[in-house]
């Protein structure tokens, strides 16, 4: 071990023996500076933490673990906003919201079997629609998911780990499991926002070469996961906007990309009655809607 690794050390060692500050003003000083360390300091927080008896050591030492976990989770989403906006990475990332020590193996390997099951049964020459319904039939028939609606969904069930675990989800999570598929399957299925609902759209495969293609003809139907895939048109989505007496708007019919749908996610995860998830999905809004 060097010098200057040695020294970094005795510092660290000296700032979690001041983790029992009597004054809470002089404390929060001392924490700001732990923070700075970031993931560096972690180990020696963590060991605080695990054997610490008293009530104030561990309920500080908590909440600063906590606070380098989030800080490295914006910084994963500012990586993630930068790069692949991938569906994949951003569900990994969404579910550390749910929890900060989240290992994605257990995740990585239920939703293996479910993409696995309908990989199998696809092949290039069935048409979208088929697609579509093969998909509905592994998830609703052959693995039995249910949904819940929000008012009823415990609060783990807003992240997927928990619904490819239990196979029960929410609007919002089923269809991020339904995108996550498509991905891997590079299958063009997209998020659309309706007022109170989250659709998908099948595009065109065609919208890939014209990107001048007219909305009305870059889809070629809309899909809801939390009805149990059920397909519709255009023409249906009209219905639903003027059933529910809904001013008709054009981004209604639109996709929207990854990034949009995070943003999406974020706001359904403000909804929880926990002001932690609040707090954590305006912060990492800010991130997102930083240029």
């Amino acid at each position: 071990m060097g010098r200057m690794e040695r020294k970094k050390n005795t510092n660290f060692h000296a700032l979690m023996n001041l983790l029992d500050e009597p004054d809470e003003a002089v404390f929060l000083k001392i924490k700001e500076e732990i923070l700075q360390h970031g993931h560096r300091i972690l180990p020696y927080v963590q060991e605080v933490y695990d054997n610490s008896f008293e009530s104030i050591l561990r309920r500080r030492s908590k909440e600063i673990i906590d606070g380098i976990h989030f800080d490295l989770l914006l910084d994963d989403f500012k990586r993630w906003d930068k790069g692949s906006q991938s569906i994949e990475e951003a569900i990994i990332l969404l579910s550390k919201i749910h929890d900060f020590e989240f290992q994605k193996e257990d995740m990585m390997s239920r939703f293996a079997v479910l993409y696995t099951d309908v990989w199998r049964e696809l092949n290039d020459h069935l048409t979208a629609l088929e697609k579509t319904k093969i998909i509905n039939h592994i998830v609703f028939e052959v693995h039995h998911y249910g949904v819940y609606s929000y008012r009823d969904a415990p609060e783990e069930q807003y992240f997927v780990p928990h619904n490819l675990a239990y196979k029960r989800a929410t609007e919002i999570s089923i269809c991020a499991i339904y995108l996550w598929i498509a991905e891997k399957l590079d299958l063009p299925l997209k998020a659309v926002v309706l007022p109170q609902k989250l659709i998908l759209a099948y595009l065109s495969p065609d919208m890939h070469y014209d990107m001048n293609m007219t909305t009305k003809n870059r889809i070629l139907f809309y899909t809801n996961p939390a009805d149990r895939g059920a397909v519709f048109t255009r023409k249906e989505v009209y219905m639903y906007l003027e059933m529910n007496k809904i001013t008709k708007k054009s981004s209604y019919f639109e996709p929207i990309s990854n990034r949009e749908f995070v943003k999406y996610y974020l706001n359904i995860i403000k909804d929880i009655e926990n002001p932690k998830y609040k707090m954590m999905a305006d912060e990492i809004e800010r991130v997102l809607s930083d240029d």
